[in-house]
């Protein structure tokens, strides 16, 4: 299995610039059907990090590849990579929406070499979200996006949705099909966040975490189910606060 590709480095851009000596290293698991893209502002917002994305098969640069619905495969690609890299004294994971239980998945299997654990938009394990719907039914997860106001939806005709953001989405719910329910939570402290509007995550599921994982603190965002992505400061500050801690 080739590791590589499944990471992919950010760049800041514009008049972000990176600092001389690199803290850390910050890997993103992004949500069903999204890309490393989404994650490029961290990038900008936090120069002392060296930030990454899991790029899956099947999306981006790697559109032709066939896409991975084994969860076990999947964490062991990212860990691997991760794995691989030049070591930095801080590794902070964030996932968001279902990014966000294979983010714990991945920090379950790195255990202490984990910092932070940053979790936004997914319920606790015990309360898990039942409504996605089948991977199989376009038009079923057409209306789910909608639904969810996915970040470039409005971008695109019915016919580049169904072509190029589709696929990726089907091919990640069966992946969160396969994982099954959160069994339980990583034991690396955890910063928790949701959107305080958010149609399909309920933030009290969201901060049942605090029942069984060490949670140190809980950022609810004005917005919906992608509010991280509108509040990137306040996640950014967060991660920074909890470096060297």
């Amino acid at each position: 299995m080739n590791t590589d590709s499944w990471l992919r480095t950010l760049r800041p851009s514009g008049r972000s610039r990176r600092t001389d000596r690199i803290r850390g290293r910050l890997v993103c698991w992004p949500h069903a059907g999204g890309s490393p893209a989404v994650f490029a502002p961290f990038a900008a917002a936090l120069p002392e990090f060296e930030v990454c994305a899991v790029q899956p098969p099947g999306r981006a640069s790697r559109f032709g590849e066939p896409p991975v619905t084994d969860p076990v495969e999947a964490v062991a690609a990212v860990r691997a990579a991760i794995e691989a890299a030049e070591p930095l004294d801080e590794l902070v994971l964030l996932g968001h929406s279902m990014g966000a239980a294979m983010a714990n998945r991945l920090a379950v299997e790195l255990g202490t070499a984990v910092h932070t654990l940053v979790l936004s938009a997914w319920p606790a394990p015990g309360r898990e979200y039942t409504e996605t719907p089948s991977s199989q039914d376009n038009r079923a997860l057409l209306e789910f996006m909608r639904r969810l106001e996915s970040p470039g939806l409005e971008e695109l005709d019915e016919q580049e949705v169904t072509e190029f953001l589709l696929p990726p989405l089907a091919a990640d719910l069966a992946l969160g099909e396969a994982a099954g329910p959160t069994a339980h939570a990583a034991k690396a402290p955890i910063l928790l966040t949701y959107g305080e509007r958010d149609p399909v995550i309920w933030s009290a599921d969201v901060r049942a975490w605090r029942e069984t994982a060490r949670v140190r603190a809980e950022f609810p965002l004005p917005g919906g189910h992608f509010a991280i992505f509108e509040h990137i400061e306040t996640l950014a500050g967060a991660i920074r606060k909890r470096a060297g801690s």
